[in-house]
């Protein structure tokens, strides 16, 4: 179990067939495979820390605390912004690649004869986000669109979502900004 879980991380290795394991570790392994690897590494997905430091957020918050902090420092408001850019992004893109991919495999596909596709299908991009190089083994039956489509989420997920939103947007510089405003939220 260790050795899977640190490899839907990482490398990609499989000690077993993927194909053949539950659908709640099938999702475990999607969770791990979008998390990733710890910065500075070669490794993809949104990384440790981000999700980490997303953690520490949630649980200051449900203290009452508005300062999150951990092992005696406090987080700073930049890298808390660039946490939850990086999980947004990141959902966005899986989730856009997702649908993107049952477009070009399932097209007009009723949903009774496409049973078990989705989950296989959605696996095999995270996989491709993460870099991670596992399969469930939907890959060979990719049409070229679907192909065209996880080529693109490996090299999405290569670069980091950070790096690919930033050098696809426009740097437009704000010289002015609107009053803040109270929302309910929850």
């Amino acid at each position: 179990a260790f050795f899977q879980s640190v490899n839907a991380r990482t490398s990609g290795f499989n000690s077993l067939p993927i194909r053949d394991m539950a659908n709640e570790t099938l999702f475990i392994l999607m969770v791990l495979m979008f998390i990733g690897a710890s910065p500075g590494s070669c490794g993809g997905g949104v990384k440790t820390t981000t999700i980490a430091t997303l953690a520490v957020v949630g649980i200051s918050r449900f203290r009452g605390k508005h300062h999150p902090q951990i092992f005696g420092r406090s987080l700073s408001q930049a890298s808390i912004n660039k946490a939850v850019s990086v999980v947004l992004i990141s959902a966005f893109i899986v989730c856009s690649g997702v649908m993107l991919l049952l477009i070009a495999q399932l097209g007009d596909l009723p949903h009774p004869q496409s049973r078990g596709e989705f989950l296989e299908l959605f696996f095999e991009l995270v996989s491709a986000f993460g870099t991670v190089g596992l399969s469930t083994g939907a890959t060979e039956s990719l049409t070229p669109a679907g192909k065209v489509i996880i080529v693109c989420t490996m090299f999405i997920g290569r670069l980091g979502p950070l790096v690919t939103a930033v050098a696809m947007s426009r740097s437009l510089t704000s010289t002015y900004y609107y009053p803040e405003e109270t929302i309910m939220v929850g």
